[in-house]
């Protein structure tokens, strides 16, 4: 057996073409035969990728090792993990370290559970599992919306909520957000190599009515001369996408932020909402690269048809 490639995800994805073809094979007395093969194959799409959220239910590394393997054996090689949201928040910030231990606390189905989340020893440690496979890791720490277990942590950096959406914004009047979120993701950054922060940007609507009566939102729009709440998303997602900038990583967002007037050559959309195409087609017509992500409502979500042109 003989196996060449350009680079090491190159030399895995062989690796996993024997393995496949291993499997298929016969077995016979002196173990497995596989046919003799002359495979040249490259991927069509440079972004084959799955994502895991791990807020409304926490796995552990041992199942996302096991995962890991899969998204090798078939050639998947971005790990999209989905580390924030409102159910909890799964990831170590040593800065604010009430985020992991207070908005840990709980799960999609048991809002009691004890707190669970990845130390950042864990967070390295799955990341060089992951690359061995050659498989990148990219978080998603969300924001302004889904912010609800952070805000039970540091409620003082809240945008408040509605009835069915309590504390699901984060407040992009107060300055200090923008430094609070800043620092978080600066330890996120340093964590994995990949230098690509997914932010969420999605369903800010579900929790920003009460935007309309914070005195630090209604101030913000003064200054800014913000006419409207989705001026104000859209502003709070350009000064977090200069933050990212300015950790030389790229940012990430669901296709919501394809509207803001991000910089086209710094953001990477991801279109999730199949059933509006148009929001894909701004997005391309824009100049962006976009990751397809179908959701299909009847089971759960997850990015697995992927293709960047």
């Amino acid at each position: 057996m003989k196996i060449e490639a350009g680079d090491a995800e190159g030399f895995v994805n062989g690796a996993m073409t024997f393995v496949q073809l291993a499997r298929l094979s016969a077995k016979g007395k002196s173990g497995i035969s596989v046919p003799c093969w002359r495979i040249q194959d490259q991927p069509a799409m440079g972004w084959r990728g799955f994502m895991l959220d791990e807020s409304r239910h926490f796995f552990g590394k041992q199942t996302v090792k096991l995962l890991l393997d899969e998204m090798a054996l078939y050639k998947l090689n971005r790990f999209h993990w989905h580390l924030t949201d409102e159910p909890g928040w799964r990831i170590e910030i040593k800065q604010y370290p009430r985020l992991a231990t207070v908005g840990g606390i709980g799960n999609r189905t048991d809002t009691l559970a004890p707190a669970a989340y990845y130390t950042q020893e864990d967070v390295k440690e799955i990341i060089a599992y992951a690359a061995v496979r050659g498989i990148t890791v990219i978080p998603e720490i969300d924001m302004p919306g889904h912010a609800t277990a952070a805000n039970k942590a540091y409620p003082e950096f809240s945008g408040g909520g509605t009835a069915k959406y309590p504390e699901f914004t984060f407040n992009p009047g107060k300055e200090g957000t923008y430094q609070y979120l800043t620092n978080i993701l600066r330890e996120v950054n340093d964590l994995f190599p990949a230098h690509m922060i997914h932010i969420g940007g999605d369903e800010v609507s579900f929790g920003s009515a009460s935007w309309n009566t914070d005195p630090y939102v209604q101030s913000l729009m003064k200054k800014e001369k913000l006419n409207t709440l989705v001026d104000v998303e859209h502003y709070f997602l350009r000064r977090m996408t200069d933050s990212v900038i300015a950790m030389r990583s790229k940012l990430l967002g669901w296709d919501e932020v394809s509207a803001a007037g991000l910089p086209v050559n710094e953001t990477v959309v991801f279109w999730w909402r199949q059933e509006k195409p148009g929001q894909l087609k701004i997005a391309l017509d824009k100049g962006y690269k976009v990751v397809l992500c179908p959701v299909f409502r009847s089971i759960s979500t997850s990015c697995r048809t992927v293709r960047i042109p």
